[in-house]
């Protein structure tokens, strides 16, 4: 995304411009004075983020705005602390830059387009999610042979995890209360005395080894968390461990691949791999839409989650904070202010925690009174 030559009608980038104070120059008969202030915040927030990545970096290994890749974009997107319509914009003011760029023939790539292509973002108003009957939902779901392809489909749906979040699990951030826990590593301290959960550790940065491997994708900062499993999602997974291939990871990985070639067998599976297992998942029954955040793809499963809970938590169940701090718990989201309250609870017999969850989402492998 580099800056090539340039158009024979427009001038050269000065060594003292930034990239935006380059393009708001060229456009300043174009732009109004809220869009080059709006464009302006969005660029300045995007280089907090890059100040702060790289604090640690070595000169050589510091990323800069022409490094920038789709995978990099969506960790920007979690970085940001805001609302998600706020976060909306400052990915398509800094789109808009590249794709002029790109038409003037300066620039090739835009991974912000790239990144909204995967639908990063809950609900803005502006977007309408596409909806689903519980019916179609559970024969689709009935569909699924491969029992990786499940277990994905059912965890991203049932926990409303991440996609980078459900990639970078291991074995020890699973304490599953099954037998099938004697093939897995121990679970970590976290959840030792929390059966039928998973964790996510929110401090795994990509390019960072973790648990002896290097992750090549970074969890959203700030969102640890624990998050029960249902009855469902711990059936899938016990039938998926069971034939889970062996891995040479020394972290060893909870979902890797099992391709039927061989090639790959063992590996992490990754956040490409799983955005490809849902999207032809979809694909298949109709509801996968390209180059548009219209459809089921990934970030559909952690809303339509959210709208579970929203809609069918018991209130009186919930003995820390209310619905909307279990929710937020639940999500990983930074607005929680009973983070350290849940994270620090001992679930013990009285396991509401559970409970509440069971109750509130629909069983997706058979028939329930829950719908």
């Amino acid at each position: 995304m580099t800056l090539a030559d340039f158009a024979d009608d427009i001038r050269e980038k000065r060594e003292d411009e930034t990239i935006r104070e380059y393009y708001v120059d060229l456009r300043s008969d174009s732009l109004s004075p809220a869009s080059k202030d709006s464009v302006k915040t969005s660029w300045n927030r995007l280089q907090d983020y890059l100040d702060e990545v790289n604090a640690s970096r070595k000169p050589k290994e510091k990323i800069g705005f022409e490094d920038l890749t789709k995978s990099r974009v969506l960790h920007f997107i979690d970085w940001l602390d805001v609302k998600d319509s706020t976060a909306n914009n400052y990915i398509n003011d800094l789109s808009a830059m590249v794709a002029w760029f790109n038409n003037k023939g300066m620039m090739s790539g835009n991974p912000f387009q790239e990144a909204l292509a995967t639908d990063p973002f809950e609900n803005t108003g502006k977007t309408p999610k596409m909806e689903v009957g519980i019916d179609k939902l559970r024969s689709a779901i009935s569909d699924i042979d491969a029992p990786l392809a499940l277990a994905v489909i059912v965890l991203l749906l049932k926990t409303g995890i991440r996609i980078a979040e459900l990639a970078n699990l291991d074995e020890r951030d699973l304490h599953i209360d099954h037998p099938i826990s004697g093939r897995l590593d121990d679970p970590r301290p976290e959840i030792k005395n929390k059966p039928d959960t998973i964790y996510i550790d929110s401090s795994i940065n990509e390019g960072e080894c973790v648990n002896g491997e290097v992750r090549p994708d970074s969890n959203k900062p700030n969102s640890t968390r624990v998050v029960p499993i249902d009855s469902e999602v711990k059936s899938v997974l016990a039938w998926y461990l069971s034939m889970k291939p062996q891995s040479n990871s020394p972290a060893n990985p909870l979902l890797v691949i099992n391709n039927r070639g061989g090639k790959g067998i063992g590996q992490r599976m990754g956040t490409e791999a799983a955005r490809r297992i849902v999207n032809e998942w979809s694909d298949d029954h109709g509801w996968y839409t390209p180059n548009s955040s219209f459809g089921v793809k990934p970030h559909w499963c952690r809303h339509w989650f959210s709208t579970m809970i929203q809609s069918n938590v018991d209130g009186d169940l919930i003995q820390v904070g209310g619905k909307d701090d279990y929710e937020d718990f639940l999500r990983g989201d930074q607005s929680s202010s009973t983070k350290s309250d849940y994270l620090q609870m001992s679930w013990g017999g009285n396991d509401w925690m559970h409970k509440a969850l069971e109750d509130a989402l629909p069983s997706l492998l058979t028939g329930s009174e829950n719908e």
